[in-house]
């Protein structure tokens, strides 16, 4: 009902514009620029229109989206700069606009801005629904590594660390956004399949006997068997499955080697060895950051791909305080 007093407004607004049009239209222009200023109040009360109306729908009534506001100052712009030539043209070989005329502008005007205002709201909508969805997926995955974390006191935040840095090796790299954020998220992961290796090995502080061994060599594999059930997020995988591999070929569980290894997992293998390096061990305190740096050039090329250990390189020599570590 709002909108179709709004429409009956529009007329008297239009009537009330052709009484003065004698007088308007005297001076050069005076005319039109009324018609612009009109036109951007009238555009204002559709804004209006929609905060009372289309966002009271109960529907839509339980999303909050942010519209900036500016966007409402293109429509009518633009119709009140086609209006305004539109205008002059006439004006040129008749007193005034036929008044018909006058009202079907106006009122497509209105009608076209009313839905570009609700379609622009549905499209805000999915958007904010979408970022609402990624924000969950993010602190279900935060909750799932704290929970793998938690199984060993001494690797608390562990997967953490190595989501934070395998993402600044992708920053360091170069690689586009979504491979940052893509590795982040494996690195948040790449030890889920610990969930199948017995706490008693997980926190033993003796040194593993082979077969021990041979059961945390399975944590890849298990960790890729539970990602692969994400359908919608395949990729995540990758890291849990290759983050072991070596360079050489040496690593487990496949033995991939150079190029054949996924970059983003040997881009958390990295991150992996450095998180270990430099957090405290059962066994061991945290190594200083000159012996992290000499091991980790010391393997480039056989346990780690070349080129991210340069760069990992490169990031423990901008980190002058040492700051990066658990």
């Amino acid at each position: 009902m709002r909108f179709l007093y709004f429409l009956f407004a529009s007329i008297a607004v239009i009537s009330v514009r052709d009484i003065g049009d004698d007088t308007l239209f005297a001076t050069p222009y005076l005319g039109w620029i009324v018609d612009i200023v009109g036109n951007i109040i009238m555009f204002v009360a559709v804004w209006l229109l929609y905060r009372l109306d289309i966002r009271s729908l109960p529907k839509l009534s339980q999303v909050t989206v942010r519209i900036n506001w500016k966007i409402f100052l293109y429509p009518p712009a633009i119709f009140s700069l086609l209006y305004a030539i539109f205008t002059i043209e006439e004006t040129q070989t008749s007193d005034q606009l036929d008044d018909m005329l006058v009202f079907v502008i106006y009122i497509f005007s209105t009608l076209l801005v009313y839905l570009f205002i609700w379609v622009y709201h549905v499209i805000a909508e999915n958007i904010s629904a979408l970022n609402e969805n990624k924000i969950l997926s993010i602190e279900v995955m935060k909750a799932l590594a704290q929970t793998i974390d938690a199984k060993d006191e001494y690797t608390r935040g562990h997967s953490a660390r190595v989501a934070d840095y395998s993402r600044m090796l992708a920053e360091k790299i170069g690689l586009p956004l979504e491979d940052c954020e893509n590795v982040y998220y494996m690195g948040l992961l790449h030890d889920i399949g610990k969930i199948g290796v017995p706490n008693e090995i997980i926190n033993s502080t003796s040194k593993l006997t082979a077969e021990e061994y041979e059961v945390v060599k399975t944590h890849p594999a298990v960790g890729y068997d539970i990602l692969a059930q994400i359908k919608s997020r395949p990729d995540l995988s990758i890291g849990a499955r290759w983050h072991h591999e070596r360079y050489d070929g040496k690593g487990y569980p496949d033995k991939k080697a150079g190029k054949n290894i996924p970059l983003l997992a040997r881009i958390i293998a990295v991150a992996d060895s450095y998180d270990a390096m430099t957090s405290n061990r059962s066994y061991r305190d945290l190594l200083p950051q000159k012996v992290v740096r000499s091991e980790i050039e010391k393997n480039a090329g056989t346990q780690f791909d070349p080129d991210i250990a340069a760069c990992m390189i490169s990031i423990i020599d901008e980190d002058k305080e040492y700051q990066l570590h658990e």
